[in-house]
């Protein structure tokens, strides 16, 4: 699936753009009740400022996993997991 083919999709959810330069905790986001999320996680060396920028237009909220930069594969399990954690019903 193309961004830009994403990007025009219709979707009733949260949609999550994560990012070293997120400005919404992970924490902030789960606290709120369950409900459908796209996650959509960026490449090795993170996403390009015009990528970030035309997904936030899109309805994207852009999160932070932490402090920390992960490995693409790892911040999809650490998100999942935390998820998982938390919506567990």
């Amino acid at each position: 699936l193309e961004l830009e083919d994403l990007l025009k999709t219709p979707f009733e959810g949260e949609r999550l753009l994560f990012s070293e330069n997120g400005n919404i905790s992970l924490k902030e986001i789960i606290k709120d009740n369950p409900k459908p999320v796209i996650l959509l996680f960026g490449p090795e060396g993170g996403w390009e400022r015009e990528e970030e920028e035309l997904i936030i237009k899109n309805g994207f909220k852009s999160v932070s996993l932490g402090k920390y930069i992960l490995r693409s594969e790892t911040a999809v399990i650490s998100a999942l997991t935390v998820f998982n954690i938390f919506w567990r019903n």
